[in-house]
C-alpha cells in the first residue's frame, strides 16, 4: 500500500513540476516577445 501511496504523490509532484516548467517557459516567452516588440518599436 506504501508503494502505491509513494508512486501517486510522486506522480503528483511530477505533474506540478511540469506544469510549474511550462509556465515559467511561457512567461520568459510572453516576456521575450515583450522585449522584441519594444526593439521593433524602438528601431522602426
Amino acid at each position: 500500500m506504501r508503494y502505491l501511496e509513494y508512486e501517486y504523490i510522486h506522480s503528483l509532484v511530477e505533474e506540478r513540476l511540469f506544469a510549474l516548467v511550462m509556465f515559467l517557459h511561457f512567461c520568459d516567452l510572453k516576456s521575450s516577445l515583450k522585449k522584441e516588440k519594444n526593439l521593433y518599436i524602438s528601431i522602426h
